[in-house]
């Protein structure tokens, strides 16, 4: 109610001002009075306005620190941080906080970061009431500049003598975010819960941090929490279900996508979230009714028109499958993955040559796909051009070293170029990862034999 209230009484001072301008009378105003004009301005944007309110002051009051800080602020705001530290140097009280806070801002846009660093570690050092206060604004000049391994510092700092501050530790976990530091920031988070373990908030950005770092079954149990806490929590509801499919959890996630469907709106993207829970699920027939769905929804869904085509793929209907993916092309030529499902039926319907055409296109889109490269080696394996397959298989491990089976292809492409010795190392390495490796290769080979 205090706060209503406030920006009553500012918004009531504005007006005044505002008349008073428009009459030609603008009046008498105090220096605190004129500091929040300003402020309500330089919030909004509007930059002239708040150019005009500390002229005007200045002139009322001519020697106000608090008015040349004001003009300080509004030139570092315009990007002019020469003029504002020609201010600031001119200030009669350069000691005073805000001055030197306003004087570290515009060091650190001047590209003076070690000068402003000192300057902000003095004035925390000088604090002895509310160093957390102090802390806070301090980190939120630091991340504006993007310095946030500097403001973790100041950051701990406060923590040290204030460890239940909450403010503290959020904007501490957010920091750690920003480095990549996964682990500091879910431990920070855990320290927030220890003080109040009833915050929903907190356990959704738990549960955010868990599945960044693909603990997906830790960022379940987050979220739901959250939603214990929160039950209207529909972000958390969608961020549980992308959490389940991705822990393969498939029938679970496609429920929660429902959940989250009746919660909000069944959306065409919500439906395809869910068909591809079922299709994960190799429940084509009810992931295939999700996707015709949302085709009604929005029939430009490429997405939906792929699940379909998978769909199909999936129960050996190549030539219907086909036809899903070339109305996706009709409605976008530019996505990659559409070429290789593409490919992938013509290879299924033993059409070699368009096969390859279509991966050479998916590879035009996007060139850095391995295993669009090891299929290619495929296809000029099974032509006997085993060293354009050679070729592919080099570029594919040049990408990606750990993919699927490259071993085991660079020992039947190295056998049939008559390298044995080679061909028996990356078969013993093939085996070791799948003890199938020696009777595919043999069955291979023998299809080979002339």
């Amino acid at each position: 109610m205090m706060e209503e209230d406030k920006d009553f009484n500012i918004a009531e001072l504005v007006q005044r001002y505002e008349h008073g301008l428009s009459d030609g009378h603008p009046g008498y105003f105090d220096v605190e009075e004129l500091e929040e004009i300003f402020d309500f301005y330089l919030s909004r944007g509007r930059n002239k306005e708040s150019s005009e309110v500390v002229e005007l002051g200045l002139r009322m009051h001519p020697n106000s620190s608090t008015l040349l800080l004001k003009r300080a602020t509004l030139y570092m705001e315009i990007g002019e941080p020469r003029r504002a530290l020609h201010i600031i140097d001119r200030l009669p009280e350069q000691a005073n906080q805000e001055a030197m806070m306003t004087r570290a801002q515009i060091l650190l846009q001047l590209d003076r970061r070690e000068e402003a660093l000192r300057l902000l570690h003095r004035i925390m050092d000088e604090e002895s009431l509310d160093k957390s206060s102090l802390c806070l604004d301090i980190s939120g000049i630091l991340v504006e500049e993007n310095l946030h391994l500097e403001s973790i510092e100041f950051l701990l700092q406060a923590h040290q003598t204030d460890e239940k501050n909450i403010d503290i530790l959020f904007e501490l976990a957010y920091c750690y975010e920003q480095i990549n530091s996964a682990v500091k920031a879910i431990q920070t988070y855990q320290k927030i819960l220890d003080v109040d373990p009833y915050s929903s908030e907190t356990w959704f950005n738990l549960g955010q941090a868990f599945f960044n770092e693909n603990r997906y079954g830790e960022a379940i149990d987050a979220y739901d929490f959250a939603l214990t806490i929160n039950p209207d929590d529909t972000l958390s509801l969608l961020q549980k279900a992308h959490s389940l499919f991705q822990n393969g959890q498939y029938i679970q996630a496609a429920d929660c996508y429902e959940e989250y469907g009746i919660s909000m709106e069944m959306t065409d993207i919500i439906l395809v979230y869910k068909g591809e829970s079922y299709e994960k699920a190799d429940m084509f027939e009810e992931a295939t009714e999700c996707y015709k769905k949302a085709l009604d929804m929005n029939p430009k869904n490429t997405d939906a028109c792929t699940g379909i085509g998978i769909c199909l793929m999936e129960k050996g209907e190549f030539k219907n499958s086909l036809a899903w993916f070339e109305k996706v092309l009709r409605l976008d030529r530019s996505i990659s993955e559409t070429w290789v499902y593409i490919a992938e039926v013509f290879v299924n319907l033993e059409m070699p040559e368009e096969a390859l055409m279509s991966y050479m296109r998916a590879l035009q889109i996007d060139p850095v796909q391995a295993d669009v490269l090891a299929s290619i080696g495929n296809l000029f394996f099974d032509a006997e051009q085993y060293e354009k397959a050679l070729t592919y298989y080099q570029k594919a491990e040049a990408i990606d070293p750990e993919i699927n089976s490259l071993d085991l292809f660079y020992a039947l492409v190295y056998a049939k170029l008559g390298a044995n010795d080679i061909s028996i190392e990356y078969l013993s390495k093939a085996i070791k990862k799948d003890e199938d490796a020696q009777k595919i290769y043999d069955e291979i080979l023998k299809d080979k034999q002339p």
